[in-house]
């Protein structure tokens, strides 16, 4: 028999990076917030440039941004993303990590 823990739809990430032994203390997220100012193509391609996301992702994370004022890019440690923020920043974003 398998020790292996089952993934569901929707289960939260914290549980399946914990029943994974994977310690997320310190763990922040970098979160890009809508504006008025800079355009969708801009947008997508930042998030591309500065996180390495693929384009159907970048697109995804901008819509989200968009639709809903702000979009989780990156989960990691926060002194990396506060780099990448500041990045973001650069660029004419508001991007925070949280």
């Amino acid at each position: 028999m398998s020790n292996k823990q089952k993934i569901t739809i929707g289960m939260p990430i914290e549980e399946i990076l914990e029943d994974a032994g994977i310690d997320m203390v310190g763990h922040k997220e970098l979160i890009l917030h809508n504006d008025d100012t800079n355009s969708f193509e801009w947008a997508v391609t930042s998030i591309i440039q500065v996180c390495s996301h693929s384009l159907q992702v970048a697109m995804a994370l901008a819509t989200q941004a968009h639709q809903t004022g702000t979009a989780a890019l990156l989960e990691g440690k926060e002194t990396e993303l506060a780099e990448l923020a500041k990045e973001f920043k650069t660029r004419g974003f508001n991007a925070t990590v949280e």
